[in-house]
């Protein structure tokens, strides 16, 4: 029954990474799980879809403020970033990335458009991981 489980993880990280959702930092991830703490993987990734989508939330309040603080929004996407790498989350890291660049030149507009990028990037990604979770 592991073994299956197993194979299954697998399956769901191979479409992920063939959807550059995921990049090989997941694949590290998974080898650090073992027979001693079964529900890593699960832990850590639960972990970072709560945390991602409260710093989400943060940004799209920040964005919609008549005066953005491009600080505090850059500041947000850093954190987000570092969370996104952690868990090899490519795509939402790639966005957060953008959004800190995006910032520099103080564009709501394009901060904007980015942080659509983002959620869609993170929900298509939270959802393969639910997935991926109800199989472990």
């Amino acid at each position: 029954m592991a073994a299956v489980m197993k194979l299954d993880t697998l399956g769901y990280a191979a479409r992920m990474f063939s959807r550059r959702l995921l990049d090989e930092q997941f694949q590290q991830l998974l080898l650090l799980q073992d027979g001693r703490e079964e529900n890593l993987v699960a832990k850590i990734v639960t972990l970072f879809c709560q945390e991602a989508e409260r710093i989400i939330g943060e940004l799209s309040m920040q964005l919609d403020k008549p005066c953005v603080n491009f600080e505090e929004v850059a500041a947000f996407a850093d954190k987000l970033e570092g969370s996104s790498a952690c868990v090899g989350a490519q795509r939402v890291k790639d966005c957060n990335i953008q959004l800190h660049e995006i910032c520099q030149w103080r564009s709501r507009d394009m901060c904007l458009k980015i942080l659509a990028a983002l959620r869609a990037a993170f929900y298509d990604l939270r959802g393969m991981f639910k997935a991926m979770l109800q199989g472990m």
